[in-house]
């Protein structure tokens, strides 16, 4: 289907559905001293959505100022509140009573388009970068598609890695973790260090331990581990409660928890599984789609570029 002629969010109203009449020759049509009425009804069938007497005619006297077959019809609120793909007519009485309807050859294409599903996490490309992979710089009739083509391929990636490649939104984020020894622990993937405590007391960054990998922020990776330097996480007879009951090894860390900026390769192996994703959704027989997430791991283990992509980023699991 070729995109729509006219696209408005759902539950928009107060700006104009704008056009100019044409005849069959593609020439303007004089509409001076005529009524004009829009129609707009789902694709589908069923009761139109609008139908108004009140469409405005543009045209000035006889056109010859640039405004023949000239109209347009403000959005009502009522009308975009159900998100979907419509037909619309204008129809014409001339002040000799006779009646046209226009587009002369059939009808406009109007989508009017659901809000874009909140994800949980940030997508690794943008809409557009998608949009001009595929040729589809500049028509939206597809953005709702793409948009969970690029939602889905980001978090299967996040699921097959074992990890996230986008930062939280500040350092205050706090995470306890358990030493796999007295002088080693293994932590999620850190951008930004803000504080250690252990058993209540606040443990100081290069002289009681250091993140590792120790050259993780010049290379623009994340602190994956901690390790000691002058003293172990060694616990007390002092620091457990009658019972072992009370005995408790975790470590505190808050940060910034994530990756501080998305790798290219984890970028482009989500345009390649977004592309993908896309091109099966408006390919499927009958217009049936499948549930993107499992589809997007799926596609995304069997896929030898985007595996070549990833697999350096997989997330190695410490038991």
């Amino acid at each position: 289907m070729a995109g729509a002629d006219y696209f408005i969010g759902q539950n928009d109203h107060g700006e104009s559905l704008s056009d100019t009449l044409q005849d069959s020759t593609g020439a303007a049509v004089d509409i001076s001293g005529a009524t004009v009425t829009l129609t707009v009804a789902p694709i589908g069938g069923g009761a139109a959505v609008v139908n108004a007497a009140g469409a405005q005619n543009d045209q000035n006297g006889n056109g010859s100022d640039g405004s023949k077959g000239k109209v347009h019809y403000v959005w009502q609120s009522a009308d975009t509140a159900v998100a979907g793909l419509y037909l619309g007519r204008w129809t014409v009485t001339f002040a000799g009573g006779a009646v046209q309807s226009y587009p002369n050859g059939g009808y406009l294409l109007i989508e009017i388009s659901a809000p874009a599903t909140a994800t949980l996490g940030a997508d690794y490309l943008t809409l557009e970068q998608l949009k001009a992979s595929l040729d589809l710089s500049g028509l939206s009739f597809a953005d709702e598609d793409l948009e969970l083509a690029i939602s889905a391929a980001s978090r299967a990636i996040d699921e097959i890695t074992g990890r996230r490649f986008y930062p939280d939104a500040d350092a205050a984020q706090v995470r306890k973790f358990l030493p796999l020894n007295s002088g080693y622990c293994v932590i999620d993937d850190l951008c930004t260090f803000t504080s250690l405590t252990f058993l209540g007391d606040t443990w100081a960054l290069d002289q009681d331990f250091y993140l590792e990998p120790i050259n993780a922020a010049p290379d623009g990776r994340p602190w994956t581990s901690i390790r000691t330097i002058a003293r172990p996480f060694i616990y007390t007879l002092a620091d457990v409660s009658p019972g072992w009951a009370g005995f408790d090894g975790r470590i505190t860390v808050t940060g910034k928890w994530g990756w501080a900026a998305t790798p290219p390769q984890i970028q482009e192996a989500a345009g390649i599984l977004a592309s993908r994703l896309m091109r099966r959704a408006r390919e499927a027989p009958f217009a049936v789609l499948g549930g993107f997430d499992g589809e997007a791991v799926r596609l995304a283990r069997f896929d030898p570029d985007v595996a070549m992509l990833i697999d350096p980023f997989t997330k190695t699991v410490i038991v």
